[in-house]
């Protein structure tokens, strides 16, 4: 059970991250992606919302 609960984790925690980086490095107005603001966002989503999921899967295994 504990091995799905990871799995599930890091399937919404990957989507997440792809998702709102592909969303939010577009500029408006512009029909491209722009390297900068995706670099600047995929900087931000790993060093807070990584470490925030894997703090949560840690908690979640020592719980268990």
């Amino acid at each position: 059970m504990v091995n799905g609960w990871l799995i599930l984790l890091l399937l919404i925690g990957s989507a997440l991250t792809i998702g709102v980086t592909l969303a939010i490095a577009k500029n408006p107005g512009e029909d491209r992606y722009s390297s900068e603001s995706s670099f600047n966002l995929l900087t931000l989503m790993y060093t807070v919302v990584v470490p925030i999921v894997l703090v949560l899967v840690i908690a979640i295994l020592f719980f268990l």
